[in-house]
């Protein structure tokens, strides 16, 4: 019951809606609803850390013209990642992870005639005994434009902090201390995705500066590099990053139930995989797309020898059988057996400034 009520005083704090009688919606207006939702949050190993309640709105009721005009917004792009891992490696930079809490409740909606019913078992009555709803003042999460809201706000305020935006990927930020000529300059740089950023640095003085600004303005908390986007990054003494996804490698073979299944293969896809053949039956029950789903996350970012038996198992999606079926399990062997391989970038001034493919 505290998450429920953490995130109903959240929005007091935010100001997030004003309560106003029914009586004064005016007529032909869609009041939204809403219903809360929970998420358990877990730490670079996958275990359970805080139970999270978010009141979310049903952003499907709104209509375009009416509450909302404008949906696109900024993504990050998982090649600026790695790239700011390499620089941080080849620099021996330090890392850190930045959460802002709350995220979508910073902002101002570009509506003022978006309308809410109170959250069930917080509604509230007028002096009159007229039943009250919310008219939205702020930000909220579920809304069609909540994260081009949130993150128009939150470029402006890196702006004003004197960070400067990268134009190839506006989640990028940079910000140095003095002159470009002056050799004591240093420097920050910070990749956003979201509410969670991703931070490498030079000067823990110059840093520290900077996340006593972000303090000031925002509600946030700041830990060592551990886990981003589903990754665990490990950063030695050497300054050399690994880059791994076993938090994500152990959810996917649970969710599937196969995190009891053997590590016996060597090779991603069986010899002679051709689900081609007509007599073998179709397999309606396995969330093929689901599957899929994971392995393209890992391809994407660390498990790159991943690609060839996704593309390969993806021809087949609209006609799953189970021969597929089989080989995705043959998948999830090789993937369990190889759970703990990654990217490594080595701090080794050698390799700076030298391309290496494979």
């Amino acid at each position: 019951m505290k998450a429920f009520q953490k995130e109903v005083e959240a929005f007091k704090t935010f100001n997030t809606f004003k309560a106003i009688p029914r009586s004064q919606v005016p007529k032909g207006k869609t009041i939204l609803t809403g219903r809360f939702t929970g998420k358990i949050k877990s730490d670079s190993e996958g275990k359970p850390t805080t139970w999270k309640q978010r009141w979310v709105v049903r952003g499907y009721m709104e209509r375009f013209g009416e509450s909302f005009y404008q949906t696109n917004s900024d993504m990050l792009d998982h090649t600026s990642i790695f790239t700011m891992i390499s620089l941080a490696a080849a620099n021996r930079w330090k890392l850190r992870c930045i959460d802002l809490s709350n995220a979508y409740l910073h902002g101002e909606y570009d509506s003022e005639h978006t309308y809410v019913e109170m959250p069930r078992g917080f509604e509230l009555k007028d002096d009159n005994g007229e039943d009250l709803v919310w008219r939205l003042v702020g930000n909220t999460y579920g809304l069609r434009a909540a994260n081009r809201t949130f993150v128009l706000w939150r470029d402006k305020e890196l702006l004003e902090m004197g960070f400067t935006r990268f134009s190839k990927d506006h989640s990028v930020f940079w910000k140095a201390s003095g002159t470009s000529a002056a050799p004591e300059q240093k420097i920050c740089f910070i990749c956003f995705f979201v509410d969670d950023a991703l931070v490498a640095f030079d000067d823990e003085d110059f840093f520290d500066q900077i996340y006593k600004e972000m303090s000031g303005r925002w509600t946030v908390k700041c830990e060592n590099a551990q886990k981003f986007l589903g990754m665990t990054i490990t950063q030695e003494d050497d300054g050399s990053i690994h880059i791994d996804n076993r938090a994500t490698i152990d959810k996917m073979l649970k969710e599937f139930e196969w995190d009891t299944i053997g590590t016996t293969k060597d090779v991603p896809i069986p010899p002679g995989f051709e689900p081609d053949n007509k007599t073998v039956p179709l397999d309606p029950s396995f969330l093929q797309h689901k599957f899929l789903g994971f392995i393209s996350y890992l391809a994407s970012t660390t498990r790159v020898e991943l690609k060839a038996p996704l593309n390969r198992l993806a021809r087949y999606i609209n006609k799953w059988n189970i021969a597929c079926t089989k080989a995705c399990k043959h998948l999830a062997r090789y993937i369990k057996k190889t759970r703990d391989l990654g990217l490594r970038y080595h701090a080794d001034d050698g390799l700076i400034n030298k391309a290496i493919g494979f």
